[in-house]
C-alpha cells in the first residue's frame, strides 16, 4: 500500500501537466520574463529570442553547477538588454557592444529607468536561477512541454506586436540631399551657401494634423519672396551616425564606415573641393562615436563640438541642456551657427548642424506654445507634443537664420536623422515606419539673377 501511494505522489508531480512542470515553467519562463509581460501592452521591446534562451538555460541548470547557473541567467539578461537596444535604435549587436564605453560620456543616473530597468531585469533573472537551484532536486523527471509552449507564446507575442515597429528598411539608399539635388555643388551657377540642420529624433509624422503643427513653425515665419519652400520624406537606416552616412555620403552605413581610408567621397568633401569652407557643429562631446576622427575624413575642415565651443572665452556659453545627454543648448548653438552663416566672407560655406536636445529621454519645454501640459494640447499624446515643441524650437532658430538680412544666398535643408525612438505603443503609432521628414528652403536670389541674365 505504501508503495502505491508513493508512486501516485510521484506521478502527480511529473508528467505533461504535473506540479513539477508547472513549477519549472514558472521558474524558467515566467519569472525572467515577468517584467516584460507586465509592460508589453504599453511598451515596445521586440523580444523574440531571449524567452527561449531562458528556457534553455533552465533546462541546463537542472544539472549544471549552481554558480554557473547564476552566470548563465545573468548573461542572458545582459544579452536581452543588448537586443532591446539594438532593435530600438536600429543598431547591429556589435555596434551596441562597441558603444558601451560611451556610457561614460552620458549622465545615465539622470534617468531612473536607465538604472532601475536593467537592475530589475537582472534581478529577476538571478531570482529564476536561485529558485531553480533551490528546487531542482524536485524538478527532475517532468515534461518540459508546458514551459516550451509558454516560452514560444511569449516569443510569438513579441514578434506579432513589436517586430513591425522595430524592423529595418531594406530598400535602396535614399536621402533628402539626393531628392533635393544638393549632393553636388553647382558648377554652372553662382555658388550659394548650404546649411544642413540634422534634427535629433525627428521621424515622419503619420497624421497630417501633427505634421502641420510642426510645419507651422516654418510657414508662419517664411519669407516667400526670398525662399522657395518644399518638403518630403525619405527612408532612414540605422541611428544618428547612419543618418550622416545617408545624407552626407549617400549610402547606408555608420561611423565605422569611415575609418578604412583617409578620405571619402562625401558631400563635405565635394563642396570643399569646389572651393567651399566646410563646417560641422554639434553641442555634445566629440568623443561620442569618435566624430572628431571621421568627420575630417568625409571632408569637414572646421569642427565645433562641445569641447571647442566651451574653450572659446569670447562665446561665453554657460548654459547646459538635457539630462542623460547633457550638452550645450541647441538654442545657443543656433546662435553660433547664425553668426557663422551671416558673416560676409569668402569662400562660400557649407555647414552641417546636428542638434542634441530632442534626444530621448529629453527635458520638455516649460509652458511651450503647443499647450502640451493642458487639457487641450495641439498634439496627443503628451510626449509627442513635447518633443514636437523641441523640434519647433530648432525650426524657430533656423528660420531666424533664414530671415536675417545679413545672410548671403543660402539653401537650408532641415531633415530628421532617424525614426523617433518612442517605446510607448500609442506614441509610436503617431509616426510613419522607416521614414523621416525633410523641409527645404531654397534661396531664390542667385537663382533669379541667373534666370534674368540668361534671357
Amino acid at each position: 500500500m505504501t508503495k502505491v501511494i508513493t508512486e501516485q505522489k510521484t506521478a502527480s508531480g511529473t508528467g505533461l501537466f504535473g506540479k513539477s512542470a508547472w513549477r519549472f515553467a514558472f521558474y524558467a519562463v515566467l519569472i525572467p520574463n515577468i517584467v516584460f509581460l507586465l509592460i508589453m501592452p504599453m511598451i515596445i521591446m521586440g523580444r523574440v529570442l531571449t524567452p527561449l534562451l531562458f528556457l534553455l538555460a533552465g533546462l541546463i541548470a537542472l544539472r549544471a553547477p549552481k554558480w554557473l547557473n547564476y552566470l548563465m541567467f545573468l548573461g542572458i539578461a545582459v544579452l536581452d538588454l543588448i537586443l532591446i537596444i539594438s532593435l530600438a535604435f536600429h543598431l547591429r549587436i556589435g555596434r551596441v557592444i562597441e558603444s558601451f564605453p560611451y556610457l561614460f560620456d552620458i549622465n545615465i543616473f539622470e534617468e531612473p529607468l536607465y538604472v532601475f530597468g536593467p537592475l530589475m531585469i537582472a534581478g529577476m533573472a538571478l531570482l529564476a536561477a536561485f529558485l531553480i537551484n533551490k528546487h531542482r532536486e524536485n524538478l527532475r523527471g517532468f515534461s518540459p512541454l508546458m514551459a516550451t509552449v509558454s516560452a514560444l507564446a511569449i516569443c510569438f507575442m513579441g514578434y506579432r506586436l513589436d517586430m513591425p515597429h522595430v524592423s529595418k528598411y531594406q530598400g535602396p539608399v535614399d536621402s533628402a540631399v539626393l531628392q533635393t539635388k544638393l549632393a553636388y555643388p553647382a558648377v554652372d551657377a553662382p555658388q550659394k551657401n548650404l546649411l544642413i540642420v540634422m534634427v535629433e529624433g525627428m521621424g515622419a509624422f503619420d497624421d497630417p494634423h501633427d505634421r502641420a503643427q510642426l510645419e507651422n513653425y516654418i510657414t508662419r515665419a517664411l519669407d516667400g519672396n526670398r525662399f522657395e519652400y518644399s518638403k518630403g520624406e525619405t527612408y532612414f537606416h540605422g541611428s544618428t551616425t547612419g543618418s550622416a552616412a545617408r545624407e552626407l555620403c549617400g549610402e547606408w552605413g555608420d561611423h565605422k564606415s569611415y575609418f578604412g581610408a583617409e578620405s571619402f567621397d562625401c558631400l563635405p568633401r565635394r563642396y570643399g573641393d569646389a572651393g567651399y569652407a566646410t563646417y560641422a557643429y554639434h553641442g555634445f562631446t566629440q568623443n561620442m562615436f569618435a566624430r572628431d576622427k571621421w568627420y575630417p575624413r568625409i571632408g569637414f575642415e572646421h569642427l565645433y563640438f562641445q569641447e571647442q565651443l566651451e574653450a572659446r572665452d569670447d562665446l561665453n556659453i554657460e548654459r547646459r541642456c538635457g539630462g542623460v545627454f547633457e550638452g550645450l543648448c541647441d538654442e545657443d548653438v543656433a546662435r553660433l551657427v547664425k553668426a557663422e552663416m551671416t558673416q560676409l566672407s569668402e569662400p562660400p560655406k557649407m555647414l552641417y548642424w546636428l542638434t542634441l536636445n530632442s534626444h530621448i529621454p529629453f527635458d520638455p519645454l516649460v509652458d511651450g506654445p503647443l499647450n502640451c501640459d493642458t487639457e487641450n494640447p495641439a498634439i496627443a499624446p503628451k510626449d509627442v507634443c513635447q518633443l514636437t515643441e523641441l523640434w519647433g524650437q530648432v525650426f524657430d532658430d533656423t528660420l531666424s537664420i533664414a530671415n536675417d538680412p545679413n545672410l548671403p544666398p543660402t539653401d537650408i535643408l532641415i531633415v530628421g536623422d532617424h525614426h523617433t525612438p518612442m517605446v510607448s505603443r500609442v506614441s509610436k503609432t503617431r509616426f510613419t515606419r522607416h521614414k523621416v521628414d525633410w523641409y527645404l528652403l531654397r534661396d531664390k536670389r542667385l537663382t533669379n539673377e541667373v534666370e534674368v541674365a540668361s534671357r
